[in-house]
């Protein structure tokens, strides 16, 4: 089996256009961070909504919202980056992420905050960026 890295792991977003985004690591390391600031390994771009109640903008995902490690074997999810947890959680195939992290598989569906995500956890370049049907 070929030995996996963090760098064959992209996420994909299909976002209200109906376009396909792909977000993948800047660069190969064993730990990365995910989330709408653009210091993350990950960065994805915040598009809030209209609070009505409070007349702003409603941010829906976290600064710094998860990390993912890679042990080796597994790529492992966690609902914090450093001590902090997200505001608004995160969750794998609609379960919340627990303090003992979950294990990524190929095709799980993320949610972050309110965004919608896919992973994708291939080796081979081409299958990997492949848009892959709603």
């Amino acid at each position: 089996m070929t030995k996996l890295s963090l760098k064959d792991m992209v996420i994909q977003e299909y976002n209200p256009l109906g376009d396909v985004v792909i977000y993948s690591p800047k660069e190969d390391k064993n730990e990365i961070k995910i989330g709408r600031a653009r210091s993350n390994d990950i960065a994805i771009p915040e598009r809030g909504y209209r609070d009505e109640d409070i007349d702003k903008i409603a941010l829906t995902m976290s600064r710094e919202h998860c990390t993912v490690k890679y042990d080796g074997s597994n790529f492992i999810i966690y609902d914090k980056v450093g001590n902090k947890k997200s505001t608004l959680g995160t969750y794998v195939n609609r379960n919340k992420v627990s303090e003992k992290g979950v294990v990524l598989k190929n095709k799980d569906k993320l949610k972050l905050g309110s965004y919608k995500l896919e992973v994708i956890i291939e080796k081979d370049e081409e299958l990997k960026l492949a848009p892959v049907k709603k």
